[in-house]
């Protein structure tokens, strides 16, 4: 991300970098850089973009996953075999 001489803070800039190092996205910082909101607003807004984004491709990819019958009925007899004991 570049960021525009004298908008951002030591801090805010810290903050950016760290949002895209553990999402490997930029902050969605063009409404702060425009004027029109706040830095804090701004990260809010990056932060449930991320959590969208983040729900939408864990729901995407946590469906009819191969093999989840077997590892069902593994567990559902571990589960039995252990109240029997």
């Amino acid at each position: 991300m570049k960021f525009h001489k004298g908008k951002y803070t030591k801090e805010q800039q810290a903050w950016c970098e760290n949002y895209e190092a553990r999402t490997d996205f930029d902050p969605l910082m063009d409404d702060f850089e425009a004027g029109n909101e706040t830095f804090y607003e701004a990260a809010q807004k990056s932060i449930r973009w991320f959590e969208d984004h983040s729900s939408d491709a864990l729901n995407s990819i946590s469906h009819n996953v191969p093999g989840w019958e077997a590892a069902l009925d593994a567990e559902m007899d571990a589960r039995d075999a252990a109240r029997h004991n």
